[in-house]
């Protein structure tokens, strides 16, 4: 049997494990489950024969999973720092406005939280675990945690004041 027929015999498991970690949405969970077929494909070179095709199937989607996460972040970090003001020549509105302004007026929130907090909160927030942010800080696991807690409580308010 062929390297492509048989990751195709993983079909159904690689879709509904790309449905769970799309929350349901069909057409995410398509495109996901192609990425990843494209991916194993280009790279069946670097699979192992006699080893676990499934695991190594998941893991491929998994990691793309976290990747578009990465990007869709910066994505929206880069409109954060950098609006693209060419919607505002003319009539036309994207289709995201409203969540664009939500996050231009979360990062005016940010700015105005003492440095303390905000710094573990944007670390956090750039995909950061826990235990990183702890290195990165010097502080301990427990106090990132808090920081992190304590930045969301405030943001909540200065948001609903805005």
């Amino acid at each position: 049997m062929d390297f492509a027929s048989e990751i195709l015999g993983y079909k159904d498991l690689l879709m509904n494990y790309a449905k769970k970690l799309k929350h349901q949405n069909i057409h995410d969970a398509e495109d996901l489950f192609q990425t990843t077929i494209l991916k194993a494909l280009t790279n069946k070179d670097k699979f192992k024969p006699g080893t676990n095709l499934r695991a190594w199937l998941t893991t491929i989607m998994t990691h793309q999973f976290i990747n578009e996460i990465r990007l869709s972040k910066k994505r929206d970090q880069e409109l954060i720092e950098s609006p693209d003001l060419r919607y505002f020549s003319g009539a036309q509105v994207p289709p995201d406005a409203l969540s664009n302004l939500n996050l231009q007026e979360m990062s005016k929130s940010l700015t105005s939280l003492e440095n303390i907090l905000s710094t573990a909160f944007i670390l956090h927030f750039e995909g950061y675990k826990y235990k990183e942010i702890s290195k990165k800080l010097n502080l301990s696991l427990g106090t990132v945690k808090s920081r992190i807690y304590y930045a969301r409580e405030r943001l909540k308010i200065l948001c609903s004041r805005n």
